[in-house]
This record gives structure tokens, C-alpha cells and sequence, in this order.
């Protein structure tokens, strides 16, 4: 009978070990071992009290007590049994690293089972990570911690190869009890980890060869580091690339975004659309230089039939200075590899041009005290609100763009100080030509007569579109159970969806509309008429609410891409089901 042979990463011993050592297949086979047979479930739980019956293994916490830790003292004798026996079955330095390696490689896979096991057992949704650097600092912190009880000490991202990533441990618990003979300099017991650390990167679906390297210090003489290097790195590496869109000098990768609503009013927010990786800026909320009255009657609705909604929202309730402290306080947190520091779009408005005026100071202030001005890559820019439909006595001044002039002047003033701010227009929805007319005309009377250093377009970007006005859903219409907003209820409770009746309407019943505002604006300013336009990106809004929509949003013209219905039905969860693989 023919016996298949082993995986190599299962077997401990070479095929050429097995065959002239077959009394060592295993340490239970040798006559110096032997293992204890595992009770039976029924023995052990005849043999605990009655009604406290013992907790199944999975169920266990890695991390245990201090009470129920295993004594450094018991592990180093075990690591010295494993290495001790391992040497004397090997050829060389390599071998001894190898079979090393492959032993780690056996408990990472068990431990990477046990984890996810733990996490994603009880979810209605399980899911698996697929993005690479989250990947890498789970195994840095979580499968580090579950191990050797703390995090490694660092990552670091090789500059030669861009394939190669490295954990280091200034002082690996395995190595602290090692003496290695001078003879064997070269050896790193870490080797066993770095077998560990392949396991995981293999289940998570990251193949790579990982080696342990011995790097000491005067200060750390056991460091090591554990080189990553990725299997398959050309189209790995491509499949990693996120695209990057710059509009001045405002990198947004990727180039997707929440637009200017009310799931991005307070602190709580505004963190889980920074912390999440598939936004590449985040916009906030459209402030006032006071702060907007907001009461029961601001509020939105979804509807039944679509991803489609109304609200009755007016600006936020928090004044600029208190976005301002929230921004700086996000900016000034150090910024972990999985969750790079990214920029802010900061949503504004007035109808004072000398409070605007005001306004746009005190965020030059906010950005001096981050040096903002005098990096290649900022991280605040300006948006400029001209088409909020639910302010009573105030119609969107967007519609009547000749009014918005003096306030675009002041924008205009103060970008001359300073080019490295970065502006733009939220606009909104248009339906005949002579309205985008309108626009380019007053922006192109803007710009400078002619370019050069310091004479650019003074915006940047716009924003198409804002919400429809003027729109009507009934109560029947609605739907209960969707993620309230600030200061709505679950369920209307009176005949309109909304309790003012009218109100903005935005998400798949705007799309279209959407797609002709983003199309037609790509379209007139590739016109060579509208030259000194030329540098204006659109960012698309309206309707996006799949992977299909947003792509949409790019074939009509659009840099980037904006939702906000899909948002407050989701969560930030919604940038994952429109960014797909752009986030990871």
C-alpha cells in the first residue's frame, strides 16, 4: 500500500529524515517521550461539580489570568526540549531554521483558526480581513499578544524592495534564555516565530516567505527582525494600488468621500469616517460661523422603494470653532500604518461676506498651528455651501450665481495669500444649460489674466450636487427601522415623511440628475474656451449608492467620488459596499 507523503509545512522531518529515521517521526514515537492521553469528556465532566460545567477550550481567552499563565521559566525549557531536539536531526545552521520554521508554522495555523474562531463564530456576517496593512498590524498586536503575551515593537516598510515588510522585537521571549555557541552565530531560534507569522499571512490569504533575522543593538542585544517577503509581488503590489486623486495640493486616496450631511455632525462621526480605509478625505458637516438652530422639525426620511431619501435639514448645530477643535484634534493623533493621516474638506457658509471672511481665518489660523501651509500635501481644504434647498427665506444662492460673487471674491482674496489653500463650490443640482453657463462664466472672472507662480484658478473643485428642493414623500412612502439621524424619530409620525412635507431629496431618485450636473461640468471646462478652468475637479454626489453607481460617477467625469444617503443607512460600513476593492 502507498502512503501519500506530507505537506512539508505538516511534517516536522524531511522525506530524506523519514526514511532513515523512522524511529523520530514524531517526539511521541521516541522512547524519550511520552504524552498523556487526553481525558474523555464524559470522565471530565463526571469529574467536575455538579452544575458548573467546565467551559469548552474554544471559548478560553488566549490571554489568560496572570493566576493561569504559563512561568517564563516552564516555557524556556520547553523552547529548549524543541531546539535541543531538533539539532540533533539536522545537517546544519539552514536545517535547524528550517524545521524551526516549520514547527512555528504548525501552531500559527491553530492559533490563526482559534482567533478568527473567537472573533467571528457568534457574527451573523463573519468576515475575513483582506487588506494587507491591517492584516500586518493584527499580526503585530493580536497574534503577537496571544503568543508572547505583548505587541512587537515595531513595523517598518523596506526602502529598497517594495515587496519586503518588517515586525522587529527588541526582546523576543524565546530568546531570552538562549545561549547560541559562537559557532552558530548565524542562528535565530526567532525562526519558530517567523514560521508563525507565515502561517497567518498564508491563511489570511497574504502569501509570503518569512524569515527571522538577528539585528542586535547596544541596547536591545536579542533583537530580531522578521522579513516579510510577498509571494507573487507584481500583481499582489498592483492589486494593493489605490489610486490618488490630487486637487491642488490635497491628496485624496482613495478617491472616495462622504459629502457634507448630517451623519458627519459631531465628534463620534467625523472619527469613524477618518478611521475608516476605504474614505481618502472626510468632509464635515456645512457650519456657520455661529451654529444653525436645528429642532425637531429638522429630520430625514427613507424611502421604501429605493436607496433614496429626504430631509429637512438645515446647517449644523455646532459652530466653526467647535469643528475646528474636532479637526485638530483628529490631525494631531499619531497616525498607525493601517490608518494614514488623511485630509479634511471642510464645509462652510454664509451669506456675510465679511463673516465668511472671518470664517476662512480662522481656519488659515487652525492651519498654521499644523504647519499645514508649508507641507506639499495639506490636509484642510475649504468647501463652500451654495445650495442647501431647506433654509426658509434663503434660497439656494447656487441658483442665482451673479449674487455669489461678492462672497467668491473673498474666497478669491484670501487664496491669493496663500496658494496652497485649497477651495471649492458645493453646487446645486442644475436642469438647463444657461445655469452651468452661469458658473463658468463667474469663475472664469475670477481667475487670474494669465498663469503663473501664485495666479491659479482660486477653486479648486466642485461638488455636484447638493440635494433636489422642493421635494415630497409621504408617511406611506417612508420606511422604519433606518438609521435615525440627529433629531429624528424612527417612524414618522404625521402624513408627510418629513414635518415640514417639503424637503431635499438625494440618493437613487437623484442619480441621473446627478450624472447630467457631473457630465456636463467635465464637459465645459475640457473646453478650450474655459482653459484657465481647466485644473477644476469635479467630486461626484447623488445617488451613490453601489460599486456600479460610483463607477458611473467616473465615466460622466468625476475625480472623486461623494455619498451620504447610502451613509446614514449603513454607516461607514456604505464606503466598503461603494469602494470595493479601492479601499483596501
Amino acid at each position: 500500500m502507498a502512503y501519500a507523503q506530507p505537506h512539508p509545512r505538516l511534517s516536522v522531518l524531511s522525506n530524506s529524515s523519514q526514511a532513515s529515521s523512522t524511529d523520530h517521526l514524531s517526539p511521541t514515537t521516541s522512547s524519550r517521550f511520552s504524552l498523556p492521553t487526553a481525558a474523555s469528556a464524559s470522565t471530565t465532566a463526571a469529574s467536575n461539580k455538579p452544575g458548573a460545567p467546565r467551559p469548552n477550550i474554544y471559548d478560553r481567552n488566549l490571554n489568560k489570568t496572570r493566576v493561569a499563565e504559563v512561568s517564563a521559566s516552564a516555557f524556556a525549557f520547553l523552547f529548549s526540549e524543541v531546539v535541543q531536539y531538533t539539532q540533533k536531526r539536522v545537517s546544519g545552521i539552514n536545517d535547524l531554521e528550517r524545521r524551526l520554521n516549520t514547527l512555528g508554522y504548525r501552531v500559527g495555523m491553530r492559533v490563526l483558526e482559534l482567533m478568527v474562531w473567537r472573533a467571528e463564530s457568534s457574527s451573523k456576517t463573519p468576515k475575513r480581513e483582506i487588506r494587507f496593512l491591517p492584516a500586518l498590524m493584527s499580526i503585530h498586536t493580536q497574534v503577537w499578544k496571544a503568543v508572547f503575551g505583548k505587541p512587537a515593537d515595531a513595523i517598518e516598510k523596506s526602502v529598497e524592495n517594495a515587496d519586503e515588510y518588517m515586525i522587529i522585537d527588541n526582546d523576543p521571549p524565546i530568546e531570552r534564555h538562549i545561549s547560541v555557541p559562537r559557532d552558530m552565530s548565524q542562528l535565530s531560534c526567532s525562526s519558530f516565530t517567523a514560521g508563525i507569522v507565515e502561517a497567518v499571512m498564508d491563511g489570511l490569504g497574504f502569501p509570503a516567505r518569512v524569515t527571522a533575522h538577528n539585528t542586535p543593538t547596544a541596547q536591545y542585544p536579542s533583537r530580531t527582525t522578521i522579513l516579510i517577503k510577498l509571494e507573487n509581488a507584481a500583481s499582489f503590489l498592483s492589486f494593493m494600488t489605490i489610486p490618488m486623486v490630487k486637487i491642488n495640493t490635497l491628496n485624496i486616496s482613495p478617491p472616495l468621500i462622504n459629502s457634507s450631511c448630517a451623519w458627519a455632525s459631531d465628534l463620534e462621526q467625523l472619527t469613524e469616517l477618518y478611521n475608516c480605509p476605504y474614505t481618502g478625505a472626510v468632509t464635515t458637516r456645512t457650519a456657520t460661523l455661529d451654529g444653525f438652530q436645528e429642532g425637531p422639525s429638522h429630520t430625514v426620511a427613507f424611502s421604501q422603494k429605493s436607496v433614496s431619501s429626504i430631509n429637512s435639514y438645515g446647517y449644523s448645530p455646532h459652530p466653526l470653532a467647535q469643528y475646528l477643535k474636532w479637526v485638530k484634534e483628529l490631525l494631531q493623533k499619531p497616525s498607525p500604518p493601517e490608518h494614514p493621516r488623511k485630509p479634511f474638506i471642510i464645509s462652510i457658509t454664509s451669506s456675510d461676506p465679511e463673516k465668511l471672511r472671518t470664517m476662512v481665518q480662522n481656519i488659515q489660523v487652525l492651519r498654521g498651528e499644523l504647519n499645514d501651509s508649508t507641507t506639499p500635501h495639506t490636509s484642510i481644504a475649504i468647501e463652500l455651501n451654495t445650495s442647501c434647498p431647506n433654509i426658509p427665506k434663503a434660497p439656494p444662492t447656487g441658483y442665482a450665481f451673479p449674487s455669489l460673487i461678492p462672497l467668491l471674491t473673498v474666497l478669491q482674496e484670501e487664496c491669493a495669500k496663500d496658494p496652497s489653500l485649497t477651495i471649492g463650490l458645493k453646487l446645486p443640482p442644475f436642469v438647463y444649460r444657461d445655469q452651468f453657463l452661469a458658473v463658468i462664466d463667474g469663475i472664469k472672472g475670477l481667475c487670474p489674466p494669465s498663469t503663473g507662480e501664485g495666479k491659479r484658478c482660486p477653486f479648486a473643485f466642485f461638488t455636484c450636487t447638493n440635494t433636489l428642493g422642493n421635494s415630497l414623500l409621504f408617511a406611506d412612502q417612508a420606511t422604519a427601522g433606518t438609521q435615525p439621524g440627529p433629531g429624528e424619530s424612527a417612524a414618522p409620525a404625521h402624513s408627510f415623511a418629513v414635518p415640514t412635507g417639503l424637503g431635499g431629496l438625494a440618493g437613487e431618485a437623484l442619480h441621473a440628475l446627478a450624472l447630467g450636473n457631473v457630465y456636463t461640468f467635465a464637459q465645459l471646462l475640457r473646453e478650450p474656451a474655459n482653459a484657465a478652468l481647466a485644473g477644476i475637479a469635479i467630486i461626484g454626489v447623488g445617488g451613490v449608492t453601489s460599486k456600479a453607481a460610483a463607477d458611473r460617477m467616473r465615466r460622466a467625469g468625476a475625480a472623486v467620488v461623494g455619498c451620504a444617503t447610502l451613509l446614514g443607512k449603513e454607516g461607514v460600513r456604505a464606503f466598503e459596499i461603494v469602494g470595493g476593492e479601492q479601499g483596501r
